[in-house]
């Protein structure tokens, strides 16, 4: 067994005793005491073997140790094709408007900001799209803007 290349370690401040551990490909999060959090360093830095199977189980469960033969980087590759090709899921990112003033880093549209906003056309259009897949689906998920929402000309904030 070995450890997975996507975990990350942060210390808990409200229980300095413990460690949070998070498995990036996977997302599982976990609460762990120190010394078991010691004994898994232990292991991966020195090869010293985990004496607790309690322990290693809860690791193994979390996917923060996994078996020699998998290839992490190929299951990624594996999920991000299936899910291009997946018809039974629907992911849409809607950006009603171009008008925001936040400046986010992260947004693709920070150099390109105009007071323009979507028509109740291509509204209607994306209403109209959605209820004709919505029986073949199996979830459906709509991003946009974290801090407000412009639908039908109307700001609502959350």
């Amino acid at each position: 067994m070995k450890p997975s290349r996507y975990n990350f370690f942060f210390d808990f401040p409200e229980e300095p005793e413990k460690i949070v551990a998070y498995n990036s490909r996977t997302g599982a999060l976990a609460l762990m005491e120190k010394k078991n959090h010691d004994k898994y360093k232990n292991y991966v830095e020195k090869g010293i073997s985990i004496d607790d199977s309690k322990l290693i189980e809860d690791l193994k469960k979390g996917q923060f140790l996994i078996d020699d033969n998998i290839d992490e980087l190929q299951l990624l590759r594996f999920n991000l094709w299936r899910s291009r090709f997946n018809d039974k899921n629907l992911g849409l990112t809607i950006a009603p408007t171009l008008g925001c003033n936040f400046a986010c880093v992260y947004c693709y549209e920070k150099d390109n900001q105009k007071d323009v906003f979507m028509s109740e056309e291509v509204q209607d259009k994306i209403v109209k799209y959605i209820k004709q897949r919505i029986k073949y689906l199996q979830s459906v998920n709509i991003t946009e803007c974290k801090y407000y929402l412009v639908w039908r000309g109307t700001f609502i904030s959350f």
